[in-house]
């Protein structure tokens, strides 16, 4: 069952620019990673990444809206994405 805080899909994400990718999938890990561990601290879809996780986790917004705004700012930092394969049933 999915909290109010996962995302539909998750992505995987390196901020080093090396091979190691780590599974973000929910709002509060890409806040934490924005927060602790995210290449640069400014940037227009940074801040507006971190708006939207606080907004989800206040129960505001749907939580693929923080997980879209996340994937804007990767781009903007030059962090890369990969997307997680959907699973079959």
């Amino acid at each position: 069952m999915l909290s109010d805080m996962d995302w539909s899909r998750g992505i995987y994400v390196s901020t080093t620019g090396a091979e190691v990718f780590q599974l973000i999938d929910n709002t509060r890990s890409a806040l934490k990673l924005l927060m602790n561990a995210w290449p640069v601290s400014d940037g227009r879809q940074f801040v507006n990444a971190m708006v939207l996780c606080q907004s989800v986790l206040d129960g505001q917004l749907d939580p693929d809206r923080a997980r879209d705004a996340f994937i804007e700012a990767a781009w903007e930092a030059n962090v890369v994405v990969r997307e997680r394969a959907k699973s079959h049933p």
